[in-house]
């Protein structure tokens, strides 16, 4: 992946908070996915970056690849030396260089190919994301929090039922009887929910763009007579051909066991976990490394 393959139309990218600093430092990304020894390097994060002891032990437990993003770029080869002395492989690259990461499309169908995947947008039109183009694939089972406004009824302290014709209705009587009880409240209230998916990610160049397929969401006619029960098994089966189609790709799973038998255990991430693996293994591909161990 060579520098003409950075992304060109901005529309690819994230939006970018106007507050950020300019990308004028250095980026240190690990050649290892999971967590760091806090031990040994929370006291190098805090000399290399000046972060506090807490931001440290924090940087240290993330599992994204992209540990140190745009600080002092005269501090980057001291944290890179003292991390591999640590037995931490990792690399430093310019800040400006590192690939931001693609809003994630959801895909619901493809007319998926050994040379295209094929996807179609909400409209059923087809577009166009040749295997030979793509450069990272993340699955993994992700718990995914959704906060949805539930409507509640209750009563302030001290009400009482609603009165008509001096009978006690209940909240559907006084309604009918258009006596409603004053002291009767509705709210609108945020409840959060945490949902177990399985997502699959793919990521590819000209333009950058990122695919996720969503395992209950997803018609796997595709698999013809591959195509099992569940979605938890189709989409492992999808992952498996789409590693066939692009062995190119950085991955944070083991192809090799998946081709063999057709399944593999998943990381369980939470959403920003995930999404940082992928931006990491985007940014492998993109500075020519390999993830190790």
């Amino acid at each position: 992946m060579n520098e003409q393959d950075l992304p060109e139309e901005p529309g690819a990218e994230e939006e970018v908070d106007p507050r950020e600093k300019p990308r004028t430092g250095a980026s240190v990304i690990r050649l290892r996915w999971g967590k760091l020894d806090v031990e040994a390097c929370a006291p190098l994060l805090r000399r290399y970056t000046g972060l506090h002891r807490q931001d440290a032990a924090v940087a240290c437990a993330r599992t994204g690849g992209i540990l140190a993003d745009n600080i002092d770029p005269a501090q980057a080869p001291g944290l890179v030396a003292a991390l591999q002395a640590a037995g931490e492989p990792c690399f430093a690259v310019p800040a400006a260089e590192v690939v931001p990461l693609p809003r994630a499309v959801p895909v619901l169908a493809a007319r998926l190919s050994s040379t295209d995947l094929g996807p179609l947008d909400n409209l059923g039109r087809q577009e166009e994301a040749p295997w030979d183009k793509a450069i990272a694939l993340v699955l993994a089972g992700v718990a995914v929090v959704e906060e949805k406004r539930k409507t509640v009824h209750h009563r302030a302290p001290g009400g009482g039922m609603a009165l008509a014709g001096g009978a006690a209705f209940g909240l559907a009587g006084a309604i009918a009887g258009g006596a409603l009880d004053r002291s009767l409240h509705t709210e609108q209230r945020l409840v959060s929910k945490t949902e177990q998916r399985v997502w699959l990610d793919v990521v590819f160049l000209h333009p950058l763009r990122r695919y996720r397929i969503e395992s209950g969401k997803f018609d796997y006619s595709v698999l013809g007579k591959q195509r099992a029960t569940t979605g938890a098994a189709n989409i492992q089966t999808l992952a498996r051909w789409f590693l066939a189609y692009a062995p190119q790709v950085r991955t944070n799973v083991d192809g090799a066991e998946l081709a063999k038998t057709g399944k593999v255990a998943l990381p369980q991430l939470g959403e920003k976990a995930y999404n940082e693996t992928v931006h990491w293994l985007i940014n492998l591909a993109r500075f020519g490394r390999e993830a190790e161990g």
